[in-house]
């Protein structure tokens, strides 16, 4: 996979690459390469403005052919802010040197994303930033492993009965 600079937030350098991102909540918060506004700095994780409970599990798509998916929950922060993102990397230091993928906006309530583009077989490490008074505040780090999901696209013989 390819990483391409789109864009940068104080230090971190933003980078887009195969990941794509989907909402269960409408096709308007659909992002192919978002970015996070600039200007708002990322604070240390935890605390009273933080998502928690982060949960995963990655399947195959029953609509389309050779397509990972993920679904991801999340306890919204007690102090639930004014909006929420997701991002995602599969380098295990992506967050700290910038090389993640962000959804869309999410509601300050939300809390639930399917997550498309998947790479498969990797291990994929997420979080939930909310957008605080004083910037984004992360989540803890969760990570799952992407599916592997084949199609045979030509059909077998079928078994005949004797």
């Amino acid at each position: 996979m390819g990483w391409i600079v789109i864009g940068t937030v104080g230090t971190v350098v933003l980078l887009v690459g195969a990941l794509l991102t989907a909402s269960s909540a409408s096709a308007a918060e659909l992002a192919s390469a978002q970015t996070l506004p600039q200007g708002i700095p990322i604070l240390d994780p935890g605390g009273p403005g933080a998502a928690t409970a982060l949960h995963a599990t990655s399947e195959c798509s029953e609509a389309e052919l050779r397509k990972g998916i993920a679904k991801l929950s999340w306890a919204v922060a007690p102090s639930s802010g004014s909006e929420q993102r997701v991002v995602m990397t599969i380098f295990r230091d992506g967050f700290i040197r910038g090389a993640f993928q962000t959804s869309g906006p999410l509601a300050s309530q939300q809390a639930f994303l399917v997550w498309e583009g998947l790479e498969p077989g990797i291990i994929h490490f997420w979080r939930v930033l909310t957008l605080q008074a004083g910037g984004w505040v992360p989540s803890e780090i969760t990570s799952f492993e992407a599916p592997t999901c084949v199609a045979n696209m030509v059909p077998g013989p079928t078994p005949q009965s004797q």
